[in-house]
């Protein structure tokens, strides 16, 4: 939100207002921020599911190194921004083909509402990832850790003997 609304203040209030007139952001522009909600869940979803499916990916993918990581996230990610960029220009289009109303609060909003689609499509491809990636990783440290204690509590021939967890109300 606000990139987008940096970008609408800097590129229509300063090199289209003087064309169009000015017009205030009011009420109306917030509706495209619930728009813009729907339309990121489906960005989301899309590189998600792509992620999801990368057990398809060929067999150069496999492994579990950091390399490995990176070519089956390449791979997933490639499948995904090709769906995820026609959406997004189909969206853009949509919004942007509303200027040529006459109302000057329907065409401000729709392009604002695609400056926030356009800044939706950058931040998914850029930061989504990211959280792709760590949580991958977060999701493997702990279960090799978990691994671990598993295998340290079979080693260890007191683990029966140690002392029960404590109940609700502290010791008594």
């Amino acid at each position: 939100f606000p990139l987008a609304l940096y970008a609408y203040i800097t590129i229509y209030r300063v090199v289209l207002g003087n064309c169009i007139g000015d017009v205030p952001f009011s009420l109306m522009h917030m509706i495209g921020v619930y728009v813009i909600l729907g339309i990121g869940c489906d960005d989301l979803f899309v590189l998600l599911d792509a992620w999801n499916q990368v057990w398809m990916a060929p067999p150069e993918c496999a492994g579990d190194s950091d390399e490995a990581l990176e070519r089956r996230f390449v791979w997933a990610y490639r499948r995904a921004i090709k769906a995820m960029s026609v959406t997004t220009t189909t969206n853009i289009v949509a919004f942007l083909s509303t200027t040529v109303c006459i109302v000057p609060n329907l065409q401000s909003f729709a392009i604002f509402t695609a400056l926030l689609v356009a800044a939706n499509f950058f931040l998914v491809c850029t930061m989504w990832p990211s959280c792709i990636i760590l949580h991958e990783r977060w999701k493997t440290f702990w279960d090799n850790f978990d691994a671990h204690r598993r295998q340290q509590r079979h080693d260890d021939p007191t683990a029966h003997t140690r002392r029960p967890p404590r109940t609700r109300g502290g010791a008594r």
